[in-house]
């Protein structure tokens, strides 16, 4: 259901659903028989930046551009969290 299918996590992250965003990036990333959704991982890790969990956003932003090299949204917020890949 989430593949490229990104509006959930843009309508939880916006009206400040934090954790909304975080339950169905993992529970799609787990339901996978590879977890390489790019957005998925993209949209924790902002939801942990949100919530102030630097560490775990740059980890699941790394693991995005692992799936997806160049993804520029997660090498953009790399960059804004000081993380030059």
């Amino acid at each position: 259901m989430m593949w490229y299918q990104t509006g959930p996590y843009s309508a939880y992250f916006y009206t400040g659903r934090f954790q909304d965003v975080m339950d169905l990036a993992t529970t799609t990333l787990k339901a996978m028989s590879e977890p390489v959704l790019e957005e998925s991982y993209y949209w924790r890790a902002r939801s942990l930046e949100a919530l102030g969990d630097y560490d775990r956003a740059r980890t699941d932003l790394r693991t995005a551009l692992n799936n997806h090299p160049g993804f520029e949204p997660a090498l953009t917020r790399l960059h804004q969290l000081g993380d030059i890949p």
